[in-house]
């Protein structure tokens, strides 16, 4: 019968009908409940302060002495008392140099008022000049794409014009290079062609000059190769051809030219070559080599032009592309950016503002913590007994100030080493006594012990825990219990722990979308829309609440148990093993039917 129920939890979702015959022959009928959808109870995030506690128990005990500490390190820059002095609870005994801790604290400051006036200046209505000056460089930029288009239209115009300017010389200089390398010249021989002469004349005395020659042949049948097939392109493209046309054109124009340029170089080397070799041997060049040369050279002035025009017209053609890509993506921007201005600041940006200057009020809290460290108190009122240090020490955490005398009382607390690292000298603290119920004094922390207490492998440090105004019902020796503040933030976002979930994604809490602030209650609601899942920053945590850094707003319910429908109050089914003997009356129970 166990099995039964413990099955009908598992399946209460499912519509089966089931029949069980016990052993004394009576058969029940068993039906789930109707109601499956499950409930949450929700509380919503607030701001609160948070303070996070530390717990430890000990005795009271009379102390009439007790070792004044500091609580950091560095050199003693004023020393108030002698011994013999009285001094008051949290009267300053002696300071330590606290430059650096006195920057850090402007530094602070100086940052908490940056980051309120960035939070004010977000929170400002945009005012109309804001959005006429968005207007107008919304408009500059569309003025810039559209003169981006017109000068590209004006690039593909020169593009093709300096093909054509290309197209005038070529013809002419292909055309006088082959009439200075490949015809016959009476003036140098009748029976050899120009190039075969300037190349056999001095051929006997230097075999370069076959190598020459051979470059020269080699690249002018390139050149005429490139020349003839783009020059028969040109002639078919006019100035309406489509743009990548032109670019191809000018592409393989500018290829073209520069193997043209090639070959009149070559060729003026071949030509030049013949001339330096004669003239070294005291042999006279022919006269009409003189007019070969300075016709290539000129020829050759001409093309490098035309290789330097058809460039830059290439490059025009690459930069105008991208202006036009920079000046719409101007125009993108800066559109998004006047509708930004025109909607007002994003709440999100207005929230991690805010986010900013609670973490700068953090900041300085912990910067004003620090600066107090070096400030020596005297933790209760009494006598300076023995002072063991003077102006100019250098002292540590370790180091004794001084011995304070006191006629008091004062609660010796144990704590563990990972406890004992955690807790300040000054701490406030909450006691209570297992003898006096509901009877609570605050105290400070006086001392700790700089060097742990082992016993059986565990290490123990003593915490003294000075009080005042005791009732006399307080005694030696009375247990005590210490709750010591280890951390507080003010005014910050949290939410109960049971709230916060983890997962190796980190952590998260549960929000019911759509649950307004009357829906919310302690007892459930139903929800047939599941949870929203919402990864959260976690700040400081106590056994009750989690500080919610980012993720959660105020007011926002999040789900801190989510209840079945039997906990909800849903038909339950009682157990079959209460069924007992049969009876002659037939009896009816929820969520089963007997016959």
């Amino acid at each position: 019968m166990q099995f039964l129920r413990t099955w009908y939890a598992a399946h209460v979702r499912l519509t089966w009908v089931i029949a069980v015959v016990t052993a004394s022959g009576l058969a029940y009928l068993f039906w789930p409940s109707a109601d499956t959808t499950p409930k949450y109870v929700l509380e919503s995030a607030s701001y609160q302060d948070l303070v996070v506690l530390l717990s430890g128990t000990g005795q009271v005990v009379s102390q009439d002495e007790v070792e004044v500490t500091p609580r950091v390190s560095g050199d003693l820059s004023q020393v108030w008392v002698k011994e013999g002095d009285v001094v008051k609870e949290g009267q300053v005994i002696a300071l330590l140099d606290d430059r650096v801790a006195q920057k850090s604290l402007r530094d602070a400051r100086i940052a908490l008022e940056t980051a309120r006036l960035e939070l004010e200046e977000l929170k400002k209505p945009t005012d109309a000049l804001v959005i006429l000056k968005a207007e107008h460089a919304l408009a500059r930029a569309e003025e810039d794409a559209t003169q981006g288009v017109l000068a590209q239209e004006k690039a593909y115009e020169d593009a093709f014009t300096t093909i054509s300017n290309s197209f005038l010389d070529l013809p002419g200089v292909m055309s006088g290079l082959h009439d200075t390398l490949f015809t016959t010249n009476s003036a140098l021989s009748l029976n050899e062609q120009n190039l075969d002469f300037y190349t056999s004349a001095v051929g006997r005395y230097d075999e370069k000059a076959y190598a020459y020659r051979t470059d020269m042949k080699s690249k002018y049948d390139l050149a005429r190769k490139e020349y003839d097939a783009v020059f028969a392109r040109y002639k078919s493209t006019d100035r309406s051809a489509s743009r990548t046309e032109l670019e191809a054109l000018l592409q393989d124009t500018y290829r073209t030219t520069k193997a043209v340029a090639d070959a009149v170089k070559s060729a003026s080397d071949v030509i030049q070559f013949y001339r330096d070799t004669l003239t070294a041997r005291n042999l006279t060049p022919m006269t009409l080599s003189t007019t070969h040369l300075s016709t290539l050279n000129g020829y050759l002035g001409k093309v490098n032009t035309h290789v330097s025009s058809l460039l830059a017209m290439t490059s025009t053609l690459s930069d105008s592309a991208q202006t036009i890509i920079d000046a719409r993506r101007s125009v993108l921007e800066l559109s998004a950016e006047l509708d930004d201005v025109k909607d007002g600041v994003d709440l999100l940006e207005i929230r991690a503002a805010e986010i900013a200057v609670k973490q700068k009020v953090d900041a300085l809290y912990d910067a004003e913590l620090a600066l107090a460290d070096y400030r020596v108190k005297a933790p209760f009122g009494g006598i300076i007994s023995t002072l063991a240090v003077t102006r100019g020490m250098q002292v540590t955490s370790a180091t004794v100030i001084g011995t304070l005398i006191t006629d008091g009382e004062i609660a010796s607390i144990e704590l563990n080493e990972v406890d004992a690292a955690r807790v300040r000298v000054g701490a406030t603290t909450t006691l209570s006594f297992d003898a006096l119920d509901e009877y609570t004094l605050v105290g400070k922390v006086a001392r700790i012990d700089g060097v742990g207490t082992v016993a059986q492998g565990v290490v123990t440090y003593t915490a003294d825990i000075v009080f005042s105004d005791a009732d006399e019902r307080v005694k030696p020796g009375m247990s005590v219990s210490a709750d010591i503040e280890i951390a507080r933030s003010a005014h910050v976002l949290v939410v109960p722990s049971s709230a916060v979930k983890e997962n190796p994604k980190g952590s998260y809490v549960e929000i019911l979308p759509g649950v307004t602030p009357t829906e919310r209650s302690r007892d459930g609601i139903a929800s047939q829309v599941p949870p929203l899942k919402v990864f959260v920053t976690v700040g400081l945590s106590n056994d009750t609440h989690v500080e919610i850094v980012e993720g959660v707003r105020e007011g926002e319910s999040v789900i801190v148990r989510t209840m079945t429908p039997l906990e909800a109050g849903g038909t339950q089914a009682p157990s079959i093993l209460q069924a007992g003997r049969p009876s002659n009356t037939a009896q009816r129970t929820p969520g089963f039917r007997s016959f």
